[in-house]
């Protein structure tokens, strides 16, 4: 299976993994042919990208680190606990299914111990604040279990984390959402939500930690963030996680102004905004943990061969295991070869691919043709 943009162009393509709703509804199952109108209804729910069957690895599943319809669940409660808080303003807002939302993606990641993690899902645009809202408690957490193993503070870091930005409901939804850069004015509103959210949240729990991660996940490490213009060791090692960890997920998201950049690309940017923007530590452990490249993508190698991604590699998480299925003269191997890049040193990867070139999908489909009998 490979992630691709949401297009005319998949139409025919086997869906390869199953789409819910907010609500953690099947809007679309896994095997099920893509048509037309099944592409503008996913369009119109504000999906732009989807796992589809990989022609030349077909047997290749997602990980499921988090499943989707726990991840919808989970995020399904944090938009109804958001909305509710803010609207109760006071201490009565149920904070419990919160806190077994956090518990749920705890035990998910308990259950997958491996080093490297593939974490990467399907966002709407429409529901980006919540959806990005549990993918950085899951990320937090994987980044904060390597520190420590204390189930009261990877509680506190994974409720702060989902909740890090519950004071963006007090910002304007045209702000919020606006396709443009924001005028000085909006900018300044979009940055109440730190304090918006610390406010609420000191309000809701006895617990300081969630409320300072809401305070000061845009604090940056050169002093430059806010809404205090914290500086290095100012900035508590567990908000530092959380921050990094809020910063890739945003950036591998489809936002209202800009695509999403691919793991590897978000890495790289976090390698670079290390030391001024964000903690070097919390960059080094995040770029060991998730997975540079995720199963099901497409890589030009050095060599010029091409692979599918079929495995990571706890040693290093920017050299998976690999399936070369196309050689390097352009031709469709009969029988693919697995390689792990960390066993060849003297092979590197040129290129992330979003789909096969047009010679080898011609190959595809003519070997497609010949099954059918045509």
């Amino acid at each position: 299976m490979r992630l691709a943009k949401l297009s005319n162009k998949l139409e025919g393509k086997v869906l390869g993994h199953t789409i819910y709703d907010p609500f953690g509804r099947v809007l679309l199952r896994r095997g099920v042919p893509l048509t037309g109108p099944y592409i503008s209804r996913l369009k119109r729910r504000g999906y732009s990208q989807v796992y589809v069957q990989n022609e030349l690895a077909p047997d290749l599943k997602l990980p499921q680190v988090i499943s989707e319809n726990t991840r919808a669940q989970a995020t399904r409660i944090t938009r109804d606990f958001a909305i509710s808080a803010v609207n109760i303003n006071d201490e009565s807002a149920d904070l419990s299914p919160v806190r077994e939302t956090v518990e749920t993606i705890m035990d998910s990641l308990c259950s997958h111990p491996e080093n490297v993690v593939n974490l990467t899902s399907i966002k709407t645009i429409d529901d980006y604040t919540f959806e990005h809202s549990v993918n950085v408690c899951a990320i937090s957490l994987i980044l904060t279990r390597e520190i420590t193993d204390r189930e009261d503070i990877l509680a506190s870091v994974g409720t702060g984390a989902l909740l890090h930005d519950i004071g963006k409901l007090s910002v304007p939804l045209q702000v919020l959402l606006k396709p443009g850069p924001l005028s000085s004015d909006e900018y300044e509103q979009v940055k109440q939500h730190t304090t918006a959210g610390h406010n609420l949240l000191k309000k809701l729990l006895s617990d300081p930690i969630p409320s300072q991660l809401a305070l000061r996940h845009h604090e940056r490490i050169d002093g430059k963030g806010y809404p205090h213009r914290l500086r290095g060791s100012e900035i508590a090692p567990l908000t530092r996680l959380v921050s990094a960890a809020d910063v890739f997920d945003a950036v591998t998201s489809d936002r209202v102004y800009g695509e999403a950049m691919k793991p590897h690309q978000a890495i790289e940017l976090l390698q670079s905004a290390a030391g001024s923007q964000l903690d070097p530590k919390a960059v080094k452990l995040l770029s060991s943990c998730l997975a540079h490249y995720p199963v099901g993508t497409i890589l030009r190698l050095s060599t010029g061969e091409i692979a599918v991604v079929y495995g990571q590699n706890d040693c290093s998480a920017a050299r998976p295991r690999v399936r070369v299925v196309v050689d390097a003269e352009g031709e469709i191997l009969e029988q693919p070869v697995q390689v792990d890049l960390t066993e060849n040193s003297d092979l590197s990867v040129d290129k992330v691919l979003d789909e096969y070139p047009k010679s080898v999908r011609e190959q595809i489909e003519k070997r497609a043709s010949s099954s059918l009998g045509g």
